[in-house]
């Protein structure tokens, strides 16, 4: 059975509403719109990693045009500039096809991207070495003024900006919410409280009003044959892997993939919630436009979803990246406060869970 695109969209636009109404208490702003947002940024960067649409492209540009602004400082500079600009028009042009290649699921396209970086950063190691040696030919600093070592340092320093773009980027490449562009299968793990229902509703209705394909459900709502009945809410009675199917159509546009959230797995009926699980993942795995998004209460993971299971997703922590949050506005907590003893322990745990 095909679904209309336009109608499964405001289906979709429904179900997600209607499931953030459910949030209550937990998301404030679904209460009362003037509350204020809670924002994760890196996050917010891994759930556009995996829809893998407009706003991951729009990062990659970002870091081309970041490049672009350091390298017109430079490149008079480098010794290897003819050779410099090449890569780096290359990586543009490449960006599309690239973009299509993680959609797709090809990793290899991501392992292309950092080797495109490390020729680059290669290029640029070559400069501040030939810089470098050309500073030694003055002779020992004596710490009096030379100009001449002052223009030699102050090209290394202008290469060295975008040695760092890049290197930036190489190590992005190889983090885990790079991964979620071709892999995009996460779970979000956390302690009660530390906003993951919150983050979940804000992403969600950000991208409703950009028209994303999205659909969260929170896992308390369903039991029984949760899928199935998840699929009931969006249309005609069908079969659940018609409605993916309708999911892979839809997450095929310039949005990006669809993205499919469960809240709090741990809330729903435990053997049913497994089953979903293991079925979520196996339809993904057909379906490269849609991608898995699923939070659940720490420590209850490898109940919830299944032990068998844990390994198949990226796993991204609330708890330290609260306290990440917390802690860069440590200064204005009133360290008198019961909440500032509460937040002491919170940092010794963000330590203890980051190494």
């Amino acid at each position: 059975m095909s679904f209309d695109p336009k109608t499964l969209l405001v289906l979709l636009t429904n179900l997600c509403r209607d499931q953030i109404y459910q949030a209550g208490q937990r998301y404030t702003p679904g209460i009362d719109p003037s509350a204020p947002n809670l924002r994760i940024a890196d996050l917010s960067i891994a759930i556009n990693n995996i829809a893998c649409g407009d706003e991951a492209r729009a990062r990659f540009l970002s870091v081309l045009n970041e490049f672009t602004e350091a390298w017109q400082n430079a490149k008079q500079h480098s010794q290897r500039s003819a050779e410099i600009e090449q890569l780096v028009v290359a990586a543009s042009a490449s960006l599309p096809v690239m973009m299509n290649r993680l959609r797709s699921r090809d990793a290899s396209a991501a392992d292309e991207w950092t080797v495109r970086l490390s020729q680059i950063d290669a290029c640029l190691i070559d400069d501040v070495a030939y810089w470098r040696a050309e500073e030694a030919k003055l002779g020992p600093d004596d710490g009096s003024y030379s100009s001449a070592r002052s223009s030699v340092r102050g090209n290394i320093n202008a290469l060295n900006r975008c040695a760092r773009v890049v290197r930036n980027e190489a190590e992005y490449a190889a983090s885990s919410s790079f991964k979620l562009l071709f892999d995009p299968i996460l779970l979000i793990s956390g302690e009660w409280g530390t906003g993951k229902t919150h983050l979940l509703c804000d992403v969600t209705s950000e991208r409703l009003t950009r028209e994303a394909p999205t659909a969260l459900v929170l896992a308390k709502n369903f039991e029984g044959n949760v899928l199935a009945d998840i699929c009931a809410r969006l249309g005609e009675v069908t079969s659940v892997e018609d409605t993916f199917a309708g999911l892979e159509d839809i997450g095929q546009g310039l949005r990006g993939r669809t993205v499919f959230i469960v809240d709090g797995v741990n809330e729903g009926r435990r053997r049913e919630w497994q089953l979903a699980i293991a079925t979520l993942l196996s339809l993904v795995a057909k379906h490269p436009n849609i991608g898995l998004v699923v939070t659940c209460r720490t420590p209850f993971e490898a109940i919830a979803v299944g032990k068998s299971d844990l390994g198949s997703f990226i796993v991204f922590n609330t708890t330290v990246s609260t306290i990440r949050n917390l802690m860069r506005r440590l200064p204005s907590l009133n360290t008198t406060s019961c909440h500032c003893r509460k937040f002491h322990c919170w940092i010794t745990s963000s330590r203890a869970l980051s190494h």
